[in-house]
């Protein structure tokens, strides 16, 4: 089993961004331009001031893949300069996204940062971060997932997302989900956008 790179402490802010760190030993750095300091088919680990571990996955080619929050806290993280670059990776249209937003305390680095497009990052990706935040205030987060999709070759910006919660609110346990393309057409956007609220609301979040 390929050893993992060392973990990540991130309170207190570090002085830089993590994008300045090594490869770590084991794994190879990635070939995805401008990400050749995060590594392939790995896993950071992150502490958060708190025990409970938050996770990111890379791909076969250093590409961002799986995020996941194994007890979500709504707090702001620091910006760093990470944002703005993988915004531009991606062209025109695109916003440095986070796979964990920033408000929910989702680091400003390269393992949780995707080129993604401004009408997904500030309207369907943005409704879901907020739903999350309207469910901490009612009650408890045990895992958020974002999962993201590439396609075939080497393209830095994901073909698609999907979004997942495990909430309790009030004793009662749900399961709040949503996946949609990395576009600024949706198919069925509204309805997708009604569903989420509808599911937000029978939870007890809203």
């Amino acid at each position: 089993m390929t050893a993992l790179p060392a973990l990540l402490t991130l309170l207190p802010p570090p002085p830089a961004s993590a994008s300045a760190r090594p490869a770590a030993p084991g794994h190879p750095a990635s070939t995805w331009p401008g990400t050749t300091t995060i590594n392939l088919n790995a896993t950071y680990d992150t502490a958060h001031g708190y025990p409970i571990p938050w996770s990111f996955t890379t791909a076969g080619q250093g590409r961002p893949q799986v995020a996941t929050a194994l007890g979500l806290i709504a707090r702001d993280s620091v910006h760093t300069s990470c944002i703005a670059d993988r915004g531009n990776m991606g062209g025109s249209g695109y916003d440095g996204g986070h796979l964990i937003a920033h408000t929910l305390n989702g680091v400003s680095e390269r393992f949780n940062l995707v080129p993604q497009r401004a009408h997904v990052n500030r309207g369907i990706a943005e409704r879901f971060e907020h739903g999350a935040e309207s469910c901490l205030r009612a009650g408890t987060v045990a895992r958020y997932e974002v999962r993201v999709t590439h396609p075939p070759g080497s393209g830095v910006a994901p073909s698609r997302f999907a979004m997942r919660m495990i909430v309790t609110v009030g004793g009662n346990r749900s399961t709040i989900a949503t996946d949609f393309p990395n576009a600024d057409v949706i198919p069925g956007e509204q309805d997708l956008k009604n569903r989420l609220d509808d599911d937000l609301r029978l939870a007890g979040c809203t």
